[in-house]
């Protein structure tokens, strides 16, 4: 089986497979792979292949994953009560807040990835 790297486009319309290391999935385990937080921060998923093949990547998420998941819904939350409140300021700066740890989390997500991919296709040359 060869790696390849991460590339969002190709999943686009084809089979899911793997972003670490290619192998076909359902789309389940596909989702747990791609969005590690819903398989071990927030156990949304089963995510069996991504924590018995891709423990790095398990590990990763949930150790960067869960205070930048919780920091999000909480932000997202005190956004949502400062619009019921009529409180705009508070508002405003709980979805900034909320929109910089979204950035986070994709870029570390994206990161992550892209790291395990290229670890990977240099473990089969």
């Amino acid at each position: 089986m060869k790696p390849h790297a991460y590339n969002p486009q190709r999943a686009i319309g084809a089979v899911p497979r793997c972003d670490v290391c290619g192998e076909e999935l359902d789309l389940d385990e596909w989702v747990a792979v791609r969005y590690a937080c819903l398989s071990t921060c927030v156990p949304v998923l089963r995510g069996s292949h991504l924590k018995h093949r891709h423990p790095e990547v398990a590990e990763k998420a949930s150790r960067v994953g869960k205070p930048l998941s919780y920091g999000l819904i909480a932000s997202a939350s005190v956004a949502l009560l400062g619009l019921l409140l009529s409180d705009h300021v508070l508002a405003g700066g709980a979805l900034l807040l909320a929109a910089v740890l979204l950035a986070a989390g994709t870029a570390v997500r994206i990161g992550t990835l892209r790291a395990s991919a290229r670890l990977r296709s240099h473990e089969g040359t």
